[in-house]
């Protein structure tokens, strides 16, 4: 489940704009059988500057297809649960993203990938052996988007 806000501070051509955003994403899962019960949960919280082509780069486009390409920071949790084993992490650090953008049937479409390299993390583990360069976990992320609104 996600959101991705943004405001256009230079936007001067309908196909071109730099803007500033907050591309939230959300993710859960719960399943349970006879081996056990699992439970993970992640979100992302970036704050992103893009440079925006084509396809919704502003509200008067007219394009079919478009991109984006952009960087800030961002703030990942994970926490994953399996029967009395468990790992939570917060993570924060720079982050780049880049995707695609469509329209298809007047609804917006779009194709998005981003990197986190985490600098600052509060790692919690229980029963897991990690090593010093996990304790600093990097994020991809991969999303697909069709607006809904």
């Amino acid at each position: 489940l996600g959101a991705f806000p943004r405001y256009n501070f230079i936007a001067p051509k309908d196909w071109f704009s730099i803007s500033a955003g907050v591309p939230l994403q959300l993710g859960f899962d719960l399943s349970s059988g006879t081996g056990g019960t699992f439970i993970s949960f992640t979100s992302d919280i970036p704050v992103v500057v893009d440079i925006n082509l084509g396809s919704q780069a502003t509200p008067e486009d007219e394009y079919l297809i478009g991109g984006f390409i952009g960087g800030g920071f961002n703030y990942n949790l994970s926490y994953f649960k399996y029967n009395e084993q468990k790992i939570s992490s917060h993570s924060f650090g720079p982050v780049v993203h880049a995707g695609f953008r469509w329209n298809y049937n007047g609804r917006p479409g779009g194709f998005r990938v981003s990197y986190l390299r985490g600098i600052i993390n509060n790692f919690e583990k229980d029963d897991f052996l990690v090593n010093d360069e996990d304790l600093f976990p990097s994020f991809i992320s991969f999303n697909v988007t069709y607006g809904i609104l």
